[in-house]
């Protein structure tokens, strides 16, 4: 098995023979090792990625060191990082106070979700933070994907809204029967919402 090379990077000099097909195999399989860890490597060693786990880590650790605190949280106006730090320290379980104080909340029927709210909102909207910022690209570039199928020459006078729309539905296709949606109901409303609709399919 010979393998030249371009001519421009080896010039003149013989191409490499192998004297045996293991070692043939062998260089092409540590080039996908290669290839996978280089990959891998740059997909989760981001910037972005590194500030989702530190704010999932200020959560799961009720971690309320104040300035390491105010760094990672400084990107986010909407969370006080002052409040949530003082709020962090009530979810702190590692002493048992928050169980405890949480068992003579219950007991005495004063909790209820008013008051969860109002004491723990900067922990409620770091949660929220959480759940809004995608970890990763794969759900949007999916969504790219499917623009192919959806925005074809038969729907070239389609709204952007609409398509926006479409998309959505199809990425989350396999959460439609959750909703409990009527085709029916759904196409007797797009056929009436347009004369020439009406003229075409007539009333259904």
């Amino acid at each position: 098995m010979r393998e030249a090379g371009p001519l421009r990077l080896c010039g003149p000099a013989p191409a490499h023979a192998w004297t045996t097909p293991e070692e043939y195999f062998r260089n092409l399989f540590f080039q996908v090792v290669d290839t996978a860890v280089t990959q891998l490597k740059l997909r989760y060693d981001q910037p972005g990625l590194h500030s989702y786990m530190q704010l999932e880590n200020i959560l799961i650790a009720a971690d309320t060191k104040t300035d390491e605190l105010k760094t990672v949280i400084s990107a986010y106006p909407e969370v006080d990082a002052d409040g949530l730090a003082i709020q962090l320290a009530r979810c702190d379980n590692r002493t048992g106070k928050w169980s405890r104080w949480m068992t003579s909340l219950q007991s005495s029927h004063q909790l209820n979700q008013l008051i969860v709210h109002s004491m723990f909102d900067q922990v409620e909207q770091l949660v929220r933070l959480l759940l809004t910022i995608p970890c990763s690209s794969a759900e949007a570039e999916r969504s790219f994907s499917s623009l192919r199928c959806l925005k074809t020459h038969m729907r070239n006078s389609m709204s952007q809204q609409q398509l926006s729309h479409l998309a959505v539905l199809h990425v989350h296709r396999d959460r439609l029967h959750v909703y409990s949606i009527d085709i029916d109901v759904t196409a007797r409303e797009f056929v009436a919402k347009s004369e020439n609709r009406l003229a075409t399919f007539g009333r259904i």
